[in-house]
């Protein structure tokens, strides 16, 4: 894409195609928050454990915010001590492409499912291998950054179909929203 493509999208210009593309997608995130019960979580974080690999497609922020979460304080058991992503390639205008297996994506689904406080309502609402409390307690920054990429990561993962082999590339979640200008 190039800069007169940035420019027209940008402003809002967009073709019949690209226009279908940003309703399902955010249909998709849509549906996503809509159904976001501790049973479909686990469905989801199911879904995860299965699948091979997955690409991250985001800022290298938005990245390290990810890392963050799975070293942070709250973490008693599973703490990601390393980056865990089989690879992390540069990608265009600031992106990165994250490879992350099946096993560390659902270990990064559930983290990301139980940061925010209000799924946390009593002390028996956080899982084993988590203490969140006085003295780890997650910013609400971090608290919105997990749960915006909790539901990109699930617009993806409730796409998956189970026991079928994967035809082309890994599932691609895409952490980039654009901002529409009039």
């Amino acid at each position: 894409m190039g800069l007169a493509d940035s420019i027209r999208i940008m402003r809002g210009h967009l073709t019949e195609e690209e226009r279908r593309e940003r309703d399902v997608a955010a249909q998709a995130r849509r549906a996503a928050i809509e159904s976001s019960s501790p049973e479909v979580h686990r469905a989801r974080v199911r879904k995860c454990s299965g699948l091979s690999a997955v690409i991250l497609q985001c800022h290298i922020d938005t990245w390290q915010s990810a890392l963050n979460v799975m070293s942070g304080p709250w973490l008693v058991d599973g703490k990601w001590t390393k980056d865990p992503a089989d690879s992390v390639v540069r990608a265009d205008e600031g992106l990165v492409k994250v490879r992350l297996s099946g096993a560390k994506l659902a270990e990064l689904v559930s983290t990301l499912w139980y940061l925010p406080r209000y799924r946390r309502n009593d002390i028996y609402a956080t899982p084993s291998g988590m203490e969140i409390g006085w003295k780890a307690s997650p910013t609400p920054a971090q608290e919105e950054q997990a749960n915006r990429l909790y539901h990109a990561i699930a617009a993806v993962v409730d796409r998956v179909q189970v026991n079928t082999p994967r035809q082309g590339g890994f599932p691609l979640v895409v952490i980039d929203d654009a901002v529409e200008t009039s």
